[in-house]
């Protein structure tokens, strides 16, 4: 049976709340991976500890264990939009910061580690609230769609954002990598706030935030489907994390400069 154009992966983006929300999250996840890279490479030029430079990826990923279940369940809390606007705004600021102390070399690893730190707690803040979005936007009919132009975001983004930041590593520095950034976010949270999205009513009788984060724990214990996804997620992040830790010493060691080591 043929599929109707309104059956095509490309259908979700008929619906100008979704066209937004896809945009602002291609310009997010570029940021994401931009940050990635030239935090790891800064952390390598300023010192060559290892412990130092794995923790500058330990950081930004910590946050989206210990505050995702905590985000999610504010995502059903709270007005959506106006939450994901507001990370966007706090990732914004940290990547100005970071370009302002990266601009004037007062960046220190210390320092580094802490707004790295910062970032992640943004991205945990951000990636819940996103997903609770979507369903909210499209027809049910076509949320395979939407979930899969979500997913070629991320790897498009996973691709361009490193050589994206190679190319302004080599023609600026580090400080303009973080400052575009910073405009990249902006520019999200602009796109999150024009998007004609329905405002989520939260339901009339909150939850305690604790109560309905063990609301959330216990609907997965009972899902079999839900328990391994999550697991293959958390066996297969674990392993991804490791290996992109230490890459920036690696890259080092063969003589790699910003240019090269992103391509890498």
């Amino acid at each position: 049976m043929p599929h109707t154009p309104a059956d095509s992966l490309l259908a979700p983006f008929r619906g100008s709340g979704f066209r937004y929300l896809w945009l602002a999250w291609l310009s997010g996840n570029m940021t994401m991976w931009m940050h990635e890279v030239t935090a790891a490479w800064r952390m390598a030029q300023l010192t060559d500890s290892p412990a130092w430079v794995a923790w500058v990826q330990a950081a930004g990923t910590l946050p989206l264990f210990v505050l995702g279940l905590a985000s999610g369940a504010l995502a059903d809390l709270l007005n959506r939009r106006r939450f994901l606007a507001v990370a966007q705004a706090w990732i914004a600021v940290v990547a100005a910061v970071l370009a302002a102390l990266a601009g004037t070399d007062a960046l220190t690893p210390g320092t580094l580690l802490l707004l790295c730190l910062l970032n992640g707690v943004g991205l945990a803040l951000r990636f819940p609230v996103f997903s609770a979005l979507v369903p909210d936007l499209v027809e049910r009919r076509l949320l395979a769609s939407a979930l899969t132009l979500n997913a070629l975001a991320i790897n498009l983004t996973r691709v361009l954002g490193p050589i994206v930041a190679g190319i302004v590593l080599a023609w600026q520095g580090t400080a303009m990598v973080f400052a575009l950034n910073a405009v990249l976010s902006i520019l999200a949270g602009v796109l999150i706030w024009r998007a004609p999205i329905v405002p989520h009513v939260p339901p009339a009788e909150r939850p305690r935030l604790l109560q309905a984060m063990r609301d959330g724990v216990s609907h997965a214990r009972t899902s079999p489907i839900l328990r391994a996804v999550l697991f293959r997620a958390f066996i297969f992040f674990t392993q991804a994390v490791a290996l992109v830790a230490l890459l920036p010493l690696g890259a080092k060691d063969i003589g790699a400069n910003g240019t090269t080591y992103t391509p890498l």
